[in-house]
């Protein structure tokens, strides 16, 4: 079974897969909303010339206006005022179509978890009370498909349980906490509950959302039964970062709880998966996990993987202006760092001479710090402008620094709505 499942159990690929998911749908809000809003844009100017050119007629008695519009243009009139209805319509529904997938993609998420956790603690499974019957042990071949059957069957029980149940089970399952200082909880369960009205009742608020928010401490303001709740930029930003942050933390807390020997692979993953937010500017989210990983996570496998980490952390609070007391590299007694770890502190502390002499201690050829790291890792996001950076890099090197940018990323303190003029509502986390 072991073999067989290799592939079904690794924890990596899960979030992995995830994340990626995730990135996609966040993407394709970025791309088709910015597209949509041209669009509606320029459907609107139509509509808006065309009322002008014709004129309009007010009665006086009923105060009624009636457009003006010429018959052999009547055609004409009803296709503009279509497409700006279209699109219009379009910029209220892509958004939350896509949050549904967003939603849709972390149930996936977790149904793969679960998978990995039966298989990586069979015993779990194996005081499952589930039943099969006689036709099903028949058409079953091993002991290891009766599992498996078992399995996905315990999955989509799991599944049609709401989000809050979800973790209920998991802390059982798992015998510890999940959502002990997890700050993004309300927003989570927030999130999830508004996905469930703009399935099931076009975003109008319901009893059920009011009473399962305000059970798990979601600011819900003056918002009541029977509004209408909106989705802007700024909201789905947010609960993009919900998800990933809350599915980056659930692996990883299961990680080394049921595989303690992987704590290597595990520091990597984690590393990697922050390292990346910092190279796209999310430092807002990376601190956060980033956070996680250096106060709430115990273990590592290598003070050298604690310190990166931490250094990360320095990197999203500083670039991101997050303010942290302590400063996060108060953390760590750096007395004993090597030349990569001393590179760091005097980039992040801004002493940019030290920090080129240290360059030229480190040569060109480090395992950690050379060419490559130069122009990618965001620590020297800063530093690269320095004219004390750009003359030892030539020296070191031979050649001038070029780096190839990255494509810009929303700001992420923009709060910009799909639409301007809407009355709904929107909600925020406690």
């Amino acid at each position: 079974m072991e073999a067989e499942s290799d592939s079904r159990i690794k924890i990596s690929d899960a979030v992995g897969k995830f994340l990626h998911d995730l990135d996609g749908i966040k993407s394709a809000e970025e791309i088709a909303c910015s597209l949509i809003q041209v669009l509606a844009k320029q459907s609107g100017d139509k509509y808006e010339k065309l009322l002008v050119e014709f004129g309009t007629e007010t009665d006086e008695e009923s105060e009624e206006s009636t457009i003006l519009v010429p018959v052999e243009r009547d055609k004409e009139f009803r296709d503009a005022q279509r497409q700006r209805n279209l699109t219009n319509s379009a910029i209220y529904q892509t958004p939350r179509a896509l949050l549904v997938a967003m939603v849709s993609s972390f149930d996936a998420y977790l149904g793969r978890l679960l998978r990995c956790v039966f298989y990586l603690r069979p015993e779990r499974i194996d005081s499952s009370e589930r039943t099969l019957t006689f036709s099903q042990l028949v058409s079953l071949d091993s002991i290891d498909a009766a599992r498996e059957h078992v399995i996905s069957k315990e999955i989509e029980t799991f599944l049609r349980k709401s989000h809050v149940e979800h973790f209920d089970v998991l802390e059982k399952l798992l015998d510890m906490p999940l959502r002990k200082g997890l700050d993004s909880w309300p927003r989570f369960v927030e999130v999830t509950q508004r996905r469930n009205l703009f399935v099931h009742s076009d975003g109008v608020v319901s009893e059920q959302y009011v009473a399962i928010c305000q059970e798990n401490k979601v600011n819900l303001g003056d918002t009541k039964v029977g509004d209408h709740l909106f989705l802007d930029h700024s909201y789905f930003r947010d609960a993009f970062e919900c998800l990933y942050e809350i599915g980056v933390k659930l692996a990883h807390v299961i990680w080394r709880k049921l595989s303690p020997d992987q704590l290597e692979e595990s520091d990597a993953s984690l590393n990697q998966v922050c390292y990346e937010l910092l190279q796209f500017r999310r430092f807002r989210l990376a601190h956060n996990i980033l956070h996680f990983a250096t106060e709430d996570l115990k273990k590592h496998n290598s003070a050298l993987n604690r310190r990166m980490l931490i250094v990360n952390r320095a990197i999203a609070a500083k670039f991101g202006k997050i303010e942290s007391d302590p400063s996060p590299l108060e953390l760590e007694d750096w007395s004993d760092c090597g030349l990569p770890f001393r590179l760091a502190l005097a980039v992040l502390s801004d002493q940019f001479d030290l920090a080129c002499d240290i360059m030229r201690q480190l040569g060109t050829e480090h395992e950690l710090v050379n060419r490559k790291a130069y122009g990618n890792w965001p620590l020297f996001l800063e530093f690269r402008k320095n004219d004390g950076f750009l003359e030892t890099y030539r020296d070191l090197f031979g050649a001038e620094f070029n780096v190839s940018k990255t494509p810009d990323q929303p700001d992420q303190n923009t709060d910009q709505p799909y639409a301007d003029g809407s009355d709904e509502k929107g909600v925020t986390d406690s």
